[in-house]
């Protein structure tokens, strides 16, 4: 049984991240080595580095959660009519059960079994058959007073067409605040030769997504730059 820990995050991944398996809980996301060479190509600590790192892990975790609060009206919205559609579906399968049921109440099993002195398996059957129905029918009340109670919440993305990717903007904050603590500014430059986007920061970015990819990707300066100006402006993740 999938174990639900919260909403899952409006995410589309634009990179083939690297992601770590749930359940190793220890250990920096970037590699030693990587934590090194960046170190010393950008003029930065290792130590920054690897702080960077560890706070970055949970959102590198293959299941990746947030709560993202400003989807909450949405989510609840969605959820009342996927439940409803629930509600639907179970009670014309409760119907048909309750209808089979009774059916089976006028039909007997030859035991298999009974050369061998065994108890005959229809039996059995037929009890756990009659706990099913009764089972569904308990939760399609339970569905039916979530309903009334609007309880329900759609744990997936609601609108996928307003999906980012949240790996990398929270990556691309982390590194930016990391940037910040070294009283660097959080700017970029355009080569007018190349048409590319670019500059220390952006250059800085792209060496560490290189690190996190696999196979290892040059992430497009223009993507980073949309992560700058929404960070310099103040925007949610969400609302890139």
């Amino acid at each position: 049984m999938t174990v639900r820990r919260g909403p899952r995050t409006v995410t589309r991944d634009t990179v083939n991240w690297k992601l770590i398996d749930d359940h190793v809980i220890h250990g920096t996301l970037l590699d030693e080595a990587d934590i090194q060479r960046l170190a010393l190509k950008h003029d930065v600590k290792e130590q920054a580095l690897r702080q960077a790192s560890v706070r970055l892990r949970s959102a590198f975790l293959k299941e990746m959660v947030l709560s993202q609060p400003e989807l909450f009206l949405e989510r609840r919205r969605v959820g009342k009519v996927k439940l409803a559609e629930i509600s639907r579906l179970m009670a014309i399968a409760d119907g048909k059960l309750q209808k089979a049921l009774r059916i089976l109440d006028d039909v007997g099993f030859s035991n298999p079994f009974a050369h061998a002195g065994m108890p005959n398996p229809a039996d059995r059957y037929r009890e756990e058959f009659e706990n099913a129905v009764c089972a569904i029918d308990e939760c399609r009340r339970f569905f039916n007073a979530a309903e009334s109670e609007d309880l329900a919440r759609f744990l997936a993305t609601p609108d996928g067409n307003k999906a980012v990717d949240m790996r990398r903007t929270i990556l691309c904050v982390t590194l930016f605040n990391l940037w910040l603590d070294l009283g660097r500014s959080v700017t970029y430059t355009t080569d007018n030769i190349l048409e590319e986007r670019t500059g220390p920061l952006i250059e800085f970015v792209r060496d560490v997504i290189f690190c996190l990819s696999d196979p290892p990707t040059r992430h497009n300066g223009e993507a980073v730059k949309r992560e700058i100006d929404a960070f310099n402006r103040g925007v949610k993740p969400s609302d890139l």
